[in-house]
């Protein structure tokens, strides 16, 4: 698989995870199931930044054309989560990521990378995925620095991921209930790491290049728009039904 496909499936897995959280209740497996395949897009967002760190001609432009569609994207955001917390969208989430390879390759002083390093963890907090898009970048850097131990890394995360989720749902579901929905989210996890070492064949695919990039970029606040406004008709419709059966 080339890296669009890879992208594509992560569009795909991506949208099924905000149908989800706008669409369903979070009471039921199937909400947890589509937020958890829907987790399969970070590992692979992630993975492809450390990539695109290392191979963009112009690391500037890269990080500017991240913040830029990060600005792009937060009304979107907003608009199709309304509870989200007042958090900042995935785009903000890559600049912190973004500045965290930064500070491994381009700092010499260990504490200067611990330091920024640090200040990336407490930015994270005001967006999306807080404190595990971080954690994910970290041990994804140092499993590519040291590729026999990459696995390890990738399996400490996946445990540390299931961690947050059972933790999360500690009070909210009875112990049995919360070890199944936890396991249910980290399929797209597993699934994620899976496509990167065994079907990723580490290419783009060059006809169209500049077009996909594009709209990769261009799909994230689009789709956030579309179901932010199937959100308000389907409110809509509900409403007017609702009131034609209670004065009719």
């Amino acid at each position: 698989m080339n890296r669009n496909l890879i992208k594509f499936l992560a569009m795909f897995t991506m949208t099924l995870n905000h149908i989800a959280i706008v669409f369903m209740k979070t009471v039921s497996w199937q909400y947890n199931l589509f937020c958890g395949i829907g987790y399969f897009t970070g590992v692979v967002m992630i993975s492809f930044l450390l990539d695109g760190y290392k191979y963009t001609r112009s690391r500037k432009k890269y990080f500017l054309r991240l913040f830029i569609f990060g600005v792009l994207s937060q009304f979107p955001y907003v608009f199709a989560f309304t509870n989200n917390g007042g958090r900042l969208n995935i785009m903000f989430s890559l600049c912190v990521c973004f500045v965290i390879i930064w500070a491994l390759e381009e700092l010499g002083s260990n504490v200067s990378k611990a330091v920024v390093i640090i200040i990336s963890f407490i930015l994270s907090f005001y967006c999306d995925w807080p404190l595990i898009a971080p954690t994910l970048t970290l041990l994804l850097y140092f499993g590519n620095k040291l590729p026999n131990k990459k696995p390890i890394f990738q399996g400490v995360f996946v445990v540390i991921f299931w961690l947050f989720q059972y933790l999360d749902g500690q009070g909210v579901y009875s112990v049995t209930t919360n070890l199944l929905y936890s396991m249910l989210n980290i399929v797209g996890v597993v699934m994620a790491f899976l496509v990167l070492n065994f079907c990723y064949s580490g290419k783009y695919k060059q006809n169209g290049k500049a077009f996909f990039k594009c709209f990769f970029y261009v799909f994230y606040p689009l789709h956030l728009m579309i179901i932010g406004i199937v959100e308000r008709m389907w409110g809509f419709i509900w409403y007017e039904n609702l009131n034609k059966m209670i004065y009719h």
